[in-house]
């Protein structure tokens, strides 16, 4: 008899041990939930940010491949054979910025996704400064981005040369021109180093 009493007393402390450690773990389940859900939705954050930024750099990265791979007469921007960057650097250097903003919104307008904002700057050596050519695209991200990236390229352009054309071609060069004077080279500018900014 002694010994059954015994055996049912040492079974009732073992259950209240049981009922205390299974209260601990109530009480602790909770801040493991909270701590595991923290960092998963702490990695889900840092994940978005590198993938947006992958993002951005890929848009500026192609749009300014995109510009130097396109020929003018396809862009439909000049009837030249240069690169388009290589025209908007021409119109640059002449000081036709109003002709440089028309060929890179004719041309960017239609590649950069209307949710992006954008701008295009070149770096001016002497007074070794970025110079702002066009601000474009979604004017709210550029005011105020969750983003920005920056892709850079270095151009260098080279006008056409140009021929003169005479109405009376035999006596111009043998009388009042000499053969020197019909023929324009093409003059070379740069290298000019270009960055094209991305707002997301």
């Amino acid at each position: 008899m002694l010994k059954s009493a015994k055996k049912l007393k040492e079974k009732g402390k073992g259950a209240k041990k049981a009922f205390i450690f299974t209260t601990d773990a109530f009480l602790v389940l909770p801040l493991v939930i909270l701590v595991i859900s923290s960092f998963v939705s702490f990695s889900v954050t840092i994940r978005e940010t590198v993938v947006m930024q992958e993002y951005a750099y890929l848009i500026g990265r192609d749009s300014l491949q995109y510009l130097s791979e396109i020929s003018g007469t396809e862009a439909g921007i000049a009837t030249s054979s240069r690169s388009a960057l290589e025209y908007i650097i021409v119109q640059i250097a002449n000081n036709d910025l109003v002709g440089a903003r028309n060929s890179i919104t004719s041309i960017l307008g239609r590649s950069i996704p209307p949710s992006v904002g954008y701008v295009f700057e070149y770096y001016d050596q002497s007074s070794a400064t970025w110079v702002q050519v066009i601000q474009g695209g979604n004017a709210l991200k550029t005011s105020n981005p969750k983003f920005q990236v920056t892709a850079s390229k270095v151009v260098t352009a080279l006008t056409d040369p140009v021929t003169n054309q005479f109405s009376s071609c035999a006596a111009a060069v043998t009388c009042t021109n000499p053969p020197s004077t019909r023929y324009v080279a093409g003059k070379v500018f740069g290298p000019t180093y270009v960055r094209l900014r991305i707002f997301i």
